[in-house]
């Protein structure tokens, strides 16, 4: 396809398999029959107290802001002058970004949506020839420890940026939340939804462009 047909239809196609009311569906879905009443509850009590709702409000922000380029550079620069001092700041956000995956789930999740992205790409069209799963299972997994590396120094970079107007204080009460046994049974909920959405959506991505593809060839 000419770049600036497939460009709009690039644009067309993601703005409809992530449609935000489509995801928040999907969420609700699978929530309504998974998180009890009790880690319903839990997750609330903290998250109405004026720090948790300075967190979703910055959370919220930063998720929203559009240059991640520019993001990543500012909190690798932060990060940078943190680790010069040997700042204490540091083990806080590592203790919080662990006890949001406390069950290391994270690097597994990410290849799995890797894994059905590309097998739904193969059924599709897209790749020329059939794939084979186990052959592709195992090509992802070679690179399991350089991904996991990646991810809590990509993590971290961003957890820097995204908290960089907080205390101390702050980040180390936050990461005394998120590891509480209630706390981590709801984030170790929310993440499966996540990934499992994330997943689904690839899938549909796939089997769209597939069909962009069929399109263009008639």
């Amino acid at each position: 396809m000419r770049a600036e047909a497939f460009g709009y239809r690039w644009k067309e196609i993601t703005e409809q398999v992530f449609d935000r009311d489509e995801l928040q569906r999907l969420a609700l879905d699978i929530l309504a029959g998974t998180l009890s009443e009790d880690l319903l509850h839990h997750g609330v009590e903290f998250y109405a107290t004026p720090l948790g709702q300075r967190l979703v409000e910055a959370e919220n922000r930063v998720h929203m802001q559009g240059d991640d380029n520019l993001k990543r550079e500012e909190g690798e620069r932060i990060l940078a002058r943190l680790r010069e001092r040997d700042d204490p700041r540091i083990g806080y956000l590592e203790r919080m970004n662990a006890a949001i995956d406390s069950s290391g789930n994270a690097v597994a999740a990410v290849m799995e949506i890797q894994f059905r992205f590309l097998m739904a790409a193969s059924a599709s069209g897209l790749i020329d020839g059939l794939l084979d799963a186990d052959a592709l299972r195992a090509l992802l997994w070679e690179n399991e420890e350089e991904m996991r590396a990646r991810m809590r120094e990509s993590t971290l970079v961003n957890s820097t940026y995204a908290y960089r107007d907080f205390s101390d204080e702050d980040v180390r009460t936050y990461a005394r939340a998120l590891e509480e046994p209630r706390m981590q049974q709801v984030y170790e909920l929310l993440n499966a939804v996540q990934w499992e959405i994330m997943a689904n959506r690839f899938e549909a991505l796939a089997t769209a462009l597939g069909a962009l593809e069929l399109e263009e060839e008639l």
